[in-house]
């Protein structure tokens, strides 16, 4: 394997790699979302055995000068693995290298989309019935909450796809204010040993929400709009139509690009975000679950 490997940006290279990286879950769903020209993050996969840190500071030099998302992956997978999705800077990476060579582990470097500023997140679940099912969380999670089932979704809503017509939401739910404060509390407590105290694998028991609150409280990540909301009492703002209306359409993209049945496959899923507070729109990966728990 190549130390260093770029993320394409042109959906036939991405389609090219996924033979290379057969077995890897997040790398395969990543470069698929690409190969299906959907919106992705700029970024490379680094080998940590074989790299240098010459290598990898000059890799991301070109990424960007002083940030950089972090993501992992690892061929096969085990139980359980370490929390991905966290923003380090330029001094950091050197320890993130010799980290996860430890661990061995694929890292993956992308172009800064701090969790913390994302808006809207959802989590997509196709089915070859042409039906998909949307769940939602907003300000202040992420899609992992909901991929990792960390939370229940704040709403979900159930469509079909229709031969020939645009997707028909049949069914809708929303979380109620009580368990959504709930949520909330778990949330800090994930986000005070994940951003604030910077622990890569942790269980939200290791810290109470007293404590967690606190840590967030008096952090400067407590500026961010999102992580105000986690604090405040406020209940959740449901989603626009709009942002359903743009993920229903990544489906039935989805759904006409992808012959399930003729991939073995009768489930998808892709997750999706509003990074920087709501400029941007990205897919972290589609995954085929029958290839990535390993069921065919």
């Amino acid at each position: 394997m190549e130390t260093i490997t770029w993320l394409p940006l042109d959906p036939p290279a991405a389609a090219s790699l996924l033979r290379k990286f057969e077995g890897y879950s997040k790398i395969q769903g990543m470069l698929r979302s690409r190969a299906l020209g959907f919106p992705t993050q700029r970024g490379f996969i680094v080998d940590p055995s074989t790299a240098s840190e010459e290598e990898v500071l000059r890799a991301a030099a070109q990424l960007h000068p002083s940030r950089y998302l972090v993501r992992h992956d690892r061929a096969p997978e085990i139980g359980s693995y370490p929390q991905g999705g966290y923003i380090v800077g330029k001094s950091d990476l050197v320890e993130e290298l010799a980290w996860y060579r430890g661990q061995g582990r694929l890292l993956i470097l992308l172009r800064p989309a701090d969790p913390l500023d994302n808006l809207y997140s959802a989590a997509v679940l196709l089915t070859s019935s042409k039906s998909f099912q949307l769940d939602v969380v907003g300000s202040g999670f992420d899609a992992s909450d909901l991929n990792r089932g960390f939370i229940s979704p704040s709403e979900s809503h159930g469509y079909s796809l229709p031969p020939e017509t645009p997707p028909r939401k049949r069914s809708s739910a929303f979380i109620d204010d009580d368990t959504y404060a709930e949520f909330k509390s778990l949330r800090l407590r994930k986000i005070a040993l994940k951003h604030v105290l910077r622990r890569r694998i942790f269980k939200t028991d290791d810290i109470s929400t007293t404590e967690a609150t606190s840590l967030v409280a008096s952090d400067e990540i407590a500026s961010k709009p999102q992580v105000r909301h986690l604090l405040s009492e406020e209940p959740y703002t449901r989603s626009p139509e709009s942002f359903l209306a743009q993920i229903a359409g990544y489906a039935l993209k989805a759904a006409s690009l992808l012959d399930l049945p003729r991939l073995g496959e009768s489930l998808l899923a892709f997750s999706v975000s509003q990074i920087d507070n709501g400029e941007h729109t990205v897919i972290w990966d589609i995954v085929l679950p029958r290839r990535k728990y390993g069921l065919l």
